[in-house]
């Protein structure tokens, strides 16, 4: 009888660590697609400017040289550093909100708000948008 207990806790924790995996799959995917077109995103924003006023206060703070060349690393750095920062600040929100509601709907939730955010600012529907035949 003990064993039969034992045995399905191991199928449950085993069906846990699949769909935390498959959440952390999801969102690694998701943040590390836009690594090849960042080069192309840097140029875009060095030569529109819209950014630059940061690029130069970040580099004063720094206290790297006033060379051009170093615009497309301090810029590539400054949103990595952003976007650690950020969600440095959000886990602390995240973990009390999944002690509250529990992990499944939290993850839930976090995954398919990620997943219509990317989706909405890439101009393409969501596999949940779509509609079936």
């Amino acid at each position: 009888m003990a064993s039969d207990r034992t045995t399905s806790e191991d199928v449950h924790s085993s069906r846990v660590i699949r769909v935390v995996f498959l959440a952390l799959l999801l969102d690694l995917l998701g943040f590390t697609l836009i690594l090849p077109l960042l080069p192309s995103i840097l140029d875009h924003y060095s030569q529109t400017g819209s950014l630059q006023s940061v690029v130069d206060w970040f580099r004063g703070v720094v206290g790297v040289p006033m060379e051009t060349k170093y615009n497309s690393v301090l810029f590539g750095g400054l949103i990595g550093s952003l976007y650690c920062w950020l969600q440095f600040l959000s886990s602390p929100i995240t973990g009390a909100l999944s002690d509250d509601y529990g992990r499944k709907p939290l993850l839930l939730l976090t995954t398919i708000s990620v997943d219509k955010i990317r989706s909405y600012r890439a101009g393409i529907p969501t596999f949940l948008s779509v509609k079936p035949f």
